[in-house]
């Protein structure tokens, strides 16, 4: 029975098939200066909404393989409430921020978080890929008051990539249910 899908050996494949797989280009070998077309559209999605370490951020000359190792940062955020009291002043609220482990590139048998709270110095954790260490994805600070509190997330081999920082606004409640929260690029959703 003859696969409908794939083409038979020595057949090319249409550029609209390809258009509705991601719109690239179907012969990556003949790129030329003044190739604009569908990949410049998958080149600005890597690059303003993910990490793309291979890619220059060009519209033209791009390849496949500049996709390569592309990814777009995920973090977890737990919002621990501020606890009552008399003049609401124990400043105990919590905020701990998990990364997605497969979300962030591999270099050199490495992951670097780098985490940030509100106004604080960016803190970096590196985790060897060959010996996990869990405890290298999470950051938690303390000593919050009741409030809005913006957390940023990156991913730290490809910070001098130029990629945009994942920033989300959680809220620490007063006496109140802790929140949960998961973000990425452009994206804050309360779980």
């Amino acid at each position: 029975m003859a696969n409908k899908y794939l083409p038979p050996t020595g057949s090319s494949i249409s550029a609209s098939c390809m258009n509705v797989v991601r719109k690239c280009k179907l012969d990556q070998t003949t790129v030329t200066p003044t190739s604009v077309n569908s990949i410049e559209t998958s080149t600005n999605f890597y690059k303003n909404q993910a990490s793309m370490p291979n890619s220059t951020g060009a519209a033209t000359n791009q390849k496949f393989s500049n996709f390569y190792d592309a990814s777009v940062v995920t973090g977890h955020i737990y919002a621990r409430a501020e606890s009552w009291s008399t003049y609401g002043n124990n400043n105990d609220g919590l905020i701990a921020i998990n990364i997605d482990c497969n979300s962030i590139v591999t270099k050199n048998n490495q992951k670097v978080y780098n985490f940030k709270f509100e106004t604080g110095q960016w803190i970096e954790r590196i985790e060897t890929v060959s010996s996990p260490d869990a405890n290298c994805r999470v950051a938690t600070s303390t000593g919050y008051s009741n409030g809005n509190k913006v957390v940023y997330i990156r991913d730290g081999l490809n910070s001098a990539a130029g990629q945009s920082i994942v920033s989300a606004t959680v809220c620490v409640g007063y006496n109140d249910e802790d929140r949960n929260y998961c973000i990425q690029r452009n994206i804050t959703n309360r779980v």
